[in-house]
């Protein structure tokens, strides 16, 4: 069986770069994600999602986007759910025009 060598499959070499500079990088990216999961969470509780399951929605969505552009795209990229649209949904589209928060997130997705 082949061992992985993560140098080679994300080729560090290629971009200048190396493991501990990556994890590094990595440390500075994860503080920052915690960061916006609090806040996004937060945002979207003030619209009326429990909570907890914001939290969650934030995290799941959050580890999935990542490991994907990691992965695949093999791009040093973080991707997660962006504060301004979600303050769009929470403060314009439910507390300003009225809707719920299930009719509102109906709209962004179909808008989507």
């Amino acid at each position: 069986m082949k061992k992985l060598n993560l140098e080679t499959f994300f080729h560090f070499s290629d971009y200048g770069t190396n493991g501990k500079r990556e994890i590094l990088a990595g440390v500075v990216g994860y503080f920052t994600i915690v960061y916006i999961l609090i806040v996004n969470s937060l945002i979207l509780s003030e619209a009326g999602i429990p909570i907890n399951g914001a939290v969650i929605a934030t995290i799941l969505l959050s580890a999935l986007s990542c490991i994907m552009i990691g992965l695949w795209a093999n791009v040093p990229i973080l991707l997660v759910p962006g504060m301004g649209v979600n303050a769009l949904f929470a403060y314009t589209m439910v507390q300003g025009m009225g809707l719920s928060w299930q009719s509102a997130l109906g709209a962004v997705f179909i808008s989507g």
